[in-house]
């Protein structure tokens, strides 16, 4: 927001929702020609052959492994804010530093987002119905805090802030509104990407193409709901964010933590503000636990489809017979 897109965030959100409704749609097309687990490295698999797959299988996974670290790390952050840096505080005297503040490493150990993965690991080897529970409940508070929190903040919301400009930011002079675009419609466009990463869970629904009972009925239906829900949901909050605190004053870090705990003046009563405060950290928390289960139940599905093809030891597509 307050490097690319200005209050104009939400705008891109809307772009990047249109933008990733269509791809939505090739991947539930492919998935129902191609009902197999893998997704995207099935796709290549059928249509350019082994070696391209091959490359899109690796780069498929290390996506979702970088995903899952990033998210975990996140979520043990985030927990440590709410705890005032207790976490991190302890770490650090009690095991020492990993690397200086700044440095290319974290400045401490991540045992929190460790155990975190294990123990969604462990819900995962489950099986779908097993995690789709636990994602189930995460998603409806998700929805839940994100709808509750944009409420209160357009009750406490000032249109002004929409057209507001930061004074240390060279404004596009080519922009054909400086105050609600002041990067340009080229700051506008690079925010649509880094916004299109929001939806990018369809590829996931796909890996489970193979479970599905009738992938060429669900599978579209559910791609296209989660895309336009996922739209909805963060084109309102991020314009609710907007309208209740400056946008260049915005955290890119907690978002709206940083708005909640910031706008002393107009954000309303402080117990009432302090009490959100600690009801968006908390639903935030259990939110990312659906995303975290979902890069945890869609990667096994890439290195399956793999094995069963010999790209990877064979061992990778042997089940679990209780979970499977």
């Amino acid at each position: 927001m307050n490097r690319r897109t200005g209050p104009a965030v939400f705008l891109a959100y809307i772009l990047a929702g249109c933008v990733a409704l269509l791809n939505s749609l090739n991947y539930s097309e492919l998935a129902c020609r191609i009902p197999k687990a893998g997704s995207s490295y099935t796709y290549i698999y059928f249509i350019m052959g082994e070696f391209p797959a091959f490359i899109t299988g690796w780069a498929i996974l290390l996506e979702y492994i970088l995903g899952i670290s990033l998210v975990a790390r996140c979520w043990s952050s985030m927990l440590d804010s709410l705890a005032d840096n207790h976490i991190s505080k302890w770490t650090i005297h009690s095991v020492g530093r990993l690397s200086h503040p700044g440095g290319v490493l974290a400045e401490h150990y991540d045992f929190v987002g460790v155990l975190l993965i294990i123990i969604l690991s462990a819900i995962s080897c489950c099986g779908v119905r097993g995690s789709a529970k636990v994602t189930a409940v995460s998603i409806f508070v998700n929805v839940g805090v994100l709808t509750v929190t944009s409420i209160y903040m357009f009750v406490y919301s000032k249109p002004e802030y929409l057209y507001i400009t930061s004074p240390n930011i060279t404004v596009d002079k080519l922009s054909p509104n400086p105050n609600f675009l002041p990067f340009g419609i080229p700051g506008l466009i690079g925010g649509t990407a880094i916004c299109f990463n929001v939806f990018i869970g369809f590829d996931a629904i796909s890996t489970c193409a193979e479970e599905a009972k009738n992938p060429s009925y669900s599978l579209p239906r559910a791609n296209v709901v989660a895309v336009i829900t996922v739209a909805i949901l963060t084109t309102v909050s991020s314009l609710a964010l907007t309208l209740y605190y400056p946008w260049f004053l915005i955290s890119t870090e907690s978002s709206f933590l940083s708005a909640l705990k910031g706008n002393t003046l107009n954000g309303g009563p402080e117990n009432v503000r302090t009490g959100m405060f600690y009801f968006v950290g908390v639903g935030s928390l259990i939110g990312l636990i659906a995303c975290l289960i979902t890069s945890l139940v869609a990667a096994p599905r890439i290195s399956y489809a793999m094995a069963q093809d010999g790209l990877i030891p064979t061992i990778c597509s042997h089940l679990c017979q209780p979970f499977k």
